[in-house]
């Protein structure tokens, strides 16, 4: 028997709107969408109240990750915030500006964070990790790394016991974040550039946070404000609501199935660093002509031993014989 509910939650389809599946009026068996859901912020005071909990208040290492979608808001937004209306532990900022739409992040204490500045107003995936040890905060946009903070020395996390919140600080108009967020997670360790890549596309079940000591909580938002680890559930006030939104579309520059970043998590070779695999670009393509010809190993011998010329291919400090057989065997047109 299908439920009436998946019509409800936009699982199955009712076109006539007359309370039964299409799939049950047309006779065929009824499979429900692949359904996806978020939390949508709309208007102060839209918020998601996490209540503290020493395991969403790491003090010597952290990653925050994250997918959001901005929609609006000026430069104070905090979609993610544990802090009251100064100093804190951590902050996530998001808005919109006239040039697009913008994300940073403060880390309290005496560690900080490094921003990612302009993200884009679609889908994306942002990470910032902080590493109390050495001092060093990085922050990463699809699995790429795109800000990176050294402080010179270790640091630690601030601390406090304030709600995280998800979408605004209390009390404070000025601060509230709208658009959407999904699988937001707090680690308690310093993820590295593949292990962002593998999480950011891979779902954590409470069977998986269980095995995790290393995660603090994570929220993919299925089944409310509900926390996998079991221990850091929250729940929903004002207009805040959890909505269903088409899966996230992950960049497949070759069409197969696996996104750029799981390609990249496991080993394709990235040489210029813009987070798309070198198989689907034509980095041997020295001239420009949409041609890896003669032309083009001639270049590279030409700048033989230079460490900053157009023949380090590869971007290993040095145009050698590495190149050279780059160059060999991206032979042909590029396609």
């Amino acid at each position: 028997m299908v439920d009436y509910g998946q019509i409800l939650d936009g699982s199955l389809a009712d076109a006539d709107g007359n309370g039964v599946p299409d799939c049950c009026d047309q006779g065929v068996p009824c499979e429900a969408a692949a359904s996806n859901h978020v939390l949508a912020l709309g208007a102060w005071p839209d918020v998601a109240v996490i209540p503290h909990h020493p395991s969403i208040t790491p003090s010597a290492a952290m990653t925050i990750e994250f997918w959001i979608k901005v929609d609006g808001g000026g430069s104070n937004s905090r979609p993610i915030t544990k802090r009251p209306g100064n100093g804190g532990c951590y902050t996530v900022s998001a808005y919109t500006d006239g040039d697009g739409c913008r994300a940073g992040v403060d880390v309290f204490g005496d560690c900080n964070g490094a921003s990612w500045g302009d993200i884009g107003c679609e889908w994306v995936h942002l990470a910032q990790t902080v590493d109390g040890a050495t001092g060093i905060s990085r922050g990463y946009m699809n699995g790429v790394l795109v800000s990176e903070l050294d402080q010179g020395g270790p640091c630690g996390i601030g601390q406090g016991s304030w709600d995280l919140r998800f979408g605004n600080t209390n009390g404070f108009s000025s601060t509230q974040f709208i658009g959407q967020l999904d699988n937001i997670r707090i680690w308690n360790v310093p993820l590295d550039e593949d292990q962002v890549r593998h999480w950011m596309n891979t779902g954590i079940t409470p069977e998986m946070a269980a095995a995790m000591p290393q995660l603090g909580a994570s929220w993919d938002f299925e089944d409310g404000v509900v926390d996998a680890t079991g221990v850091n559930d929250g729940w929903l006030e004002a207009g805040a609501a959890i909505v269903l939104s088409d899966p996230v579309v992950q960049p497949d520059c070759d069409g197969d199935g696996l996104s750029d970043a799981q390609e990249l998590g496991d080993g394709s070779s990235d040489y210029d660093a813009d987070g798309v695999p070198d198989e689907c670009q034509c980095l041997s393509d020295l001239d420009g002509d949409l041609q890896v010809s003669v032309n083009d190993l001639l270049i590279v011998i030409a700048q033989w031993g230079s460490s900053t010329s157009l023949g380090d291919i590869n971007r290993d400090g040095s145009t050698n014989v590495d190149d050279l057989l780059l160059v060999i065997r991206s032979w042909g047109g590029c396609s």
